[in-house]
This record gives structure tokens, sequence and C-alpha cells, in this order.
């Protein structure tokens, strides 16, 4: 009785072992998979970067190709569209409003700021254009010409207008001169020379503009 007692514990004894085992053996396999899972899915998302560090260097290489098209179409340093304008115009106004509108001549778009000094710059070109034609006649009509130049011309960009439009053959460079309203002139009249009077304070020329 006693033995057979003591064969039953260890059967119970081996059963017990053996189901342990087999959950050692299932734990052990899920684990399996789950580092098996694992492992893919990082390989996946490794694959998912190269491929997205991929596209961005292929945008990157339209995004300087773009760039560099656009520079060289409109003459900017970069892909922030900074046209580059005549350079007798001067310098486009520092302070501009933060609208965009479409600006004339081709100049792509900006601020109406913008927009108003490229007109008035054009506007300018087309008034002394017109008076070539008068400047090259006889005493008389020169004596007539004036130019009426608008107050928020500075005298350098008005010099610069009467360099590119007039020199050497209208009006030669030497004769442009530049004289602050305080400055003390000589008397005499040449209507050879023109004199752009400005104000030493703003810098503006004063208008209208004669020969003299």
């Amino acid at each position: 009785m006693y033995r057979a007692y003591t064969v039953l514990l260890l059967f119970i004894i081996a059963v017990v072992y053996i189901a342990m085992l087999m959950n050692v053996l299932m734990l052990v396999t899920t684990v399996k998979g789950i580092v098996e899972t694992t492992q893919t899915t990082i390989d996946t998302l490794t694959n998912t970067v190269k491929t997205s560090n991929g596209l961005i260097v292929t945008m990157l290489g339209h995004h300087r190709q773009i760039d560099s098209d656009v520079s060289e179409c409109h003459g900017t340093s970069s892909i922030s569209h900074v046209q580059v304008y005549p350079s007798r115009w001067g310098t486009p106004p520092a302070v501009q409003t933060k609208d965009i509108v479409e600006l004339p001549h081709d100049y792509g778009y900006g601020s109406s700021t913008l927009r108003e000094w490229i007109t008035r710059c054009m506007s300018l070109d087309t008034h002394m254009l017109a008076i070539s034609t008068r400047l090259a006649t006889n005493v008389i009509q020169r004596n007539l010409v004036e130019w009426k130049i608008a107050p928020s011309f500075s005298v350098h960009t008005i010099h610069n207008m009467f360099v590119y439009h007039y020199s050497p053959d209208l009006i030669k460079p030497e004769k442009i001169h530049m004289v602050s309203n305080t400055d003390v002139v000589t008397s005499d009249h040449d209507l050879d020379r023109v004199r752009l009077y400005y104000d030493p304070t703003t810098g503006t020329v004063q208008s209208p503009v004669k020969l003299g």
C-alpha cells in the first residue's frame, strides 16, 4: 500500500513538472514571437526612415533647382524673390506694408508700398524721356524745360536718373550738380547745367528742377 502511494505521488510530481516545463516552453515561444515581431517592426520603421530621408533629399534637390531657376530668371539671390530693380531708382522703401499685391511691369508680387514706389519710378522715367526731345532742340525750348519731381525722391536717386537719361549727349555729367538749399551758389545762368536743390534735413529734391 505504501509503495502504491509512493508511485502515485511520483506520478503526480512528474505530471506537474511536465506541465510546468510545457508552460515554460510556451512562454519562451511567446517571448520569441514577440521579439521577432518587434524586430520586424523595427526593420519596417528603419526602412520607412530611409525612404523618408531619400524623399527629403530629393525634395531639397528640387528646391535648390527651383531656387536656381528663379535666380536666373528674375535676378534673385534666393527663393525669397528679391527683385533687382534698375540701379538708377535707388533702393526700395525700407518700411513697407505687409499686404501682397501684384506689382507692375512683370515684377511679380510685393507690398502696396513697393507697388507705389515702382509706379513713381516708372512715371519719372517716362517724364524724363518725354523731356529728352525738348532738350535736343533750340535754346528757347531748353529755357522752358522743367522737371516736376515727386517729393519722395532723394537727391541721389534724381542725380542718377539725370545721368542715366541725359548724360553725356544732352547734359554732361559734370554739369549735374547736387546743391543744398542752404548753399551759396553763383548767379550765372547756364542752360547746359542743372542744379538739383534739396533739403539737407530730408535729402529730398525740391521741385520743379530747371536748367540754369
